[in-house]
């Protein structure tokens, strides 16, 4: 678990990171620690300069530019916290995104501005640089003018001769950072939870602030580690199969992927939101019958809110599609049916069972709430779920908007690329495999795995992944970013059962595909035809600002992009009913993480054919069977 302890200034911060630490160990924990910035390595060096005042006073310094002195210190930290998470620590660290999330935020004067700095703050550093998430941050919160008074006692800093450095100098500068903390805990109440350290404007005194803070970390603590024995083996000899336990890595943090759980039954929801449901880990069964049969029933959601010019043109558009869909339907044979799902909105509506808990439905019903999509209050009416959600959020969300970006981008040219991937060198499987055999640590392990040939570990390897295949696979991790249909993505997800899935906001900028059987039936002119109303109705409504719900006019058959966090028992697994464009997308996931592990891959394909087991079918070339003609891509 990877938890990060945030403070105002002159909290008292670093006295209760000790205590807590030493808290958990007491408890049975093993815990590694890690404080921030670390002054004392290079890669601090730009954030001593820029605090002592090497380049010009704080105020007047870009806060985007001094995030990157102090993200750089994380991206070079990030490696040995992940090495700590994979040996299964409790990770704690002094300071991290936050710190700087809010000092930097203190800047900003309006709260538009700093909120989309909160946003691009975190691209910055989870999506642009891939550092750790934390699982939780508690912010020890002081009022700012107590916490001015208890900075002038600290002792000298290594960083600064003086007694308050750039941000501690400035009363109104603490203030503000304490009131973007208070933000950040109302924005992301999952990710943030404040303890208040002050109490009649007097601080609280040690013990009581760090009781406070177990009382509120102990339930989400997993059980402690208990101590195992250990044996003494010699490096070179194989591993007998089996004998090896599987350890808990876990590298990428916080995986929202397809969890068993309660069935909940949605009548009249639309394709956006059973896609938005997806794209946050949940189990959707529907069956899609558009137009329906029964013209009284309405066939499509209509955001709430329209003015009158755009109400019309929504609608028109809707009907429209409806239109040209059974116009088409009639003239494409019964057994290509299919196809037309692509030319439908996901405005349409239909009734679906979301497998889940109840817990997750409601934060994702507040989610889209906050984002603005308005359908997910109706849902919420309901009575299933309950609550809404910030609506702070969504006004930060508007700063990714598509508008700012453009809705005519290109597709690119690869439609799938690897985004993410554990362990980064796969000889690294070593240490944590031989580690339940030796009485040494893994650094002692490591070390002695360093110090062996290219050859000799790549022969231990080998040695390993011959002896239980299985087990390596299910240790390796791969994310991938691509760029598809939402009924490809759906069979990925049934094939695959990856640990996570994302998905951005629909949009018309990918493109689509025009498959080559709608010429034969006359109909090529009239699906093109929605999908040209689909983006004028799509511009339309991101002109008069009502972003994210322009998604609405979005065909099912646009191209999205889409995240999957899988393993590697999946990726080398077997897929015997894979075919057409989902087996060429596993063929580009096989190919990518052959490319991330090549000798477990090598070994794995090898020791499979030996034994004359049937691959993947992203492996064979395409039967007869499996052959559609090329789409043309619009």
């Amino acid at each position: 678990m990877f938890l990060v302890l945030e403070g105002s200034d002159g909290s008292g911060k670093t006295t209760q990171f000790k205590l807590l630490a030493e808290r958990l160990r007491a408890t049975g924990y093993e815990v590694d620690v890690y404080d921030f910035p670390r002054y004392d390595e290079p890669s601090s060096y730009f954030v001593r300069q820029y605090l002592n005042g090497n380049y010009g006073p704080a105020s007047e310094v870009s806060p985007y530019t001094a995030s990157f002195f102090y993200a750089l210190d994380r991206f070079e930290a990030a490696p040995l916290i992940r090495q700590s998470l994979a040996r299964g620590r409790v990770v704690l660290a002094n300071r991290y995104t936050a710190s700087n999330m809010a000092h930097q935020g203190a800047k900003f004067t309006k709260p538009a501005e700093q909120r989309g700095y909160f946003l691009w703050s975190e691209s910055l550093e989870y999506q642009l640089f891939g550092i750790p998430r934390p699982a939780l941050n508690l912010f020890l919160r002081v009022p700012a003018d107590i916490s001015f008074e208890l900075i002038s006692r600290k002792n000298a800093r290594s960083y600064t001769n003086k007694s308050h450095d750039e941000h501690e100098a400035d009363l109104e500068y603490l203030k503000s950072s304490v009131s973007a903390y208070d933000t950040l805990c109302e924005l992301f109440p999952k990710d943030f939870l404040a303890i208040d350290c002050a109490k009649d404007g007097k601080i609280k005194p040690v013990t009581e602030i760090n009781n406070d803070i177990w009382k509120q970390l102990k339930p989400l603590l997993p059980k402690p580690t208990k101590p195992g024995r250990s044996a003494i083996i010699n490096l070179s000899e194989p591993v007998k199969k089996n004998a090896v336990k599987k350890t808990q890595d876990k590298p990428f943090a916080e995986p929202r992927g397809v969890r068993p759980g309660d069935n909940f039954e949605l009548k009249d929801i639309s394709l956006m939101m059973i896609s938005w449901l997806i794209g946050r880990g949940f189990k959707v069964g529907y069956s899609l019958k558009w137009p329906p049969q029964n013209r009284l029933r309405l066939n499509y959601y209509i955001p709430a809110g329209l003015s009158p010019n755009l109400a019309r043109q929504y609608k028109s558009a809707m009907d429209k599609f409806a239109a040209l869909n059974s116009k088409m339907g009639k003239l494409l044979p019964k057994s290509e049916h299919q196809i037309l799902d692509m030319a439908v909105p996901l405005a349409a509506l239909t009734d679906a069972t979301i497998t889940g808990s109840k817990a997750e439905l409601d934060q994702a019903m507040m989610e889209a709430d906050a984002m603005g999509i308005g359908e997910s209050r109706q849902i919420m009416s309901r009575g299933l779920p309950s609550g809404s959600g910030p609506q702070t959020l969504g006004q930060i969300i508007k700063h990714l908007s598509e508008s700012k970006t453009g809705s005519h981008g290109a597709t690119p040219d690869k439609p799938v690329s690897l985004a993410g991937v554990f362990p980064r060198n796969e000889f690294d499987l070593l240490a944590d495999s031989l580690y339940v055999f030796s009485n040494q640590s893994r650094d002692e392990i490591s070390a002695q795995i360093d110090a062996m040939t290219y050859k000799q570990k790549a022969d231990a390897l080998k040695t390993l992944c011959a002896s239980d295949a299985d087990r390596i696979l299910s240790k390796l991790l791969y994310r991938f970013d691509l760029i598809g249909g939402a009924k490809i993505a759906e069979k990925l997800i049934n094939l695959l059962n990856p640990a996570e899935v994302k998905i951005q906001p629909p949009t018309p900028r990918y493109g689509y595909d025009v498959p080559e059987q709608l010429d034969d039936a006359g109909i090529t002119d009239d699906f093109i035809e929605c999908f040209d109303t689909s983006l004028e109705l799509y511009s339309d409504m991101q002109n008069a600002g009502r972003d994210p719900e322009s998604g609405y006019s979005v065909l099912l058959g646009h191209k999205q992009r889409w995240q999957f966090t899988v393993n590697g028992s999946a990726i080398f697994g077997s897929y015997k009913n894979a075919a057409g464009q989902a087996a060429g997308f596993l063929k580009h996931f096989h190919e990518l993480a052959s490319e991330a592990h090549p000798l477990i891959a090598t070994t794995v394909n090898d020791k499979r054919q030996a034994k004359n087991i049937t691959g993947n079918s992203v492996n064979k070339p395409d039967s007869d069977r499996h052959r559609r003609p090329k789409n043309k891509r619009r």
